[in-house]
């Protein structure tokens, strides 16, 4: 049995203008929330929020939008970027004990934005890392559970972990 026709066509439902609310719309969907959240969030239907996020200038407003926060990104990561040498710096001084600035931010304070640059531009310590075994040739399941033992131990030992703990999934 073949589906009746709509009664709206598609193209009756796309919008002609963005008004307030289709821009806090597509603001919202920008930020990764979904329909559902947003119409929630609004106090509107879901099907206003998807004519608004689908119509053509919704797409055309979403990319521009989309743009704009990509370029917004790249710069902010240039300019990170850019600090880098005078965080590595800044920790250089700290470690050695040369704090001949005549600067009048505590250095407790300075140390932690060099740490938080360093961080951001990938220098940061490691906070989490995980081994997962796919092909055991032959190891029993107490020689793998000794082996990532071992890792781990190895890892607190040389301060790439702070905390770990083995797991171990049955299949």
């Amino acid at each position: 049995m073949a589906r009746p026709p709509l009664k709206y066509s598609p193209s009756r439902r796309n919008i002609k203008a963005l008004w307030p609310i289709h821009k806090e719309i597509l603001r919202l969907a920008l930020q990764g929330m979904k329909p559902k959240d947003i119409a929630s969030y609004l106090g509107i239907r879901v099907t206003t929020v998807s004519y608004t996020i689908n119509s053509d200038l919704g797409r055309a407003r979403l990319n521009e939008l989309q743009s704009a926060r990509d370029d917004s990104a790249v710069t902010i990561s240039k300019r990170i970027t850019d600090l880098l040498p005078a965080s590595i710096e800044v920790l250089k001084n700290t470690l050695y004990n040369n704090d001949d600035d005549d600067v009048d931010v505590p250095i407790h304070l300075r140390l932690r934005a060099a740490q938080m640059v360093m961080d951001r531009t990938g220098y940061g310590p490691q906070s989490k890392s995980s081994v997962d075994i796919k092909h055991t040739h032959g190891l029993s399941k107490e020689t793998i559970k000794e082996l990532k033992r071992r890792a781990i131990e190895s890892g607190i030992r040389t301060g790439n972990i702070i905390e770990g703990e083995v797991v171990v999934e049955e299949n």
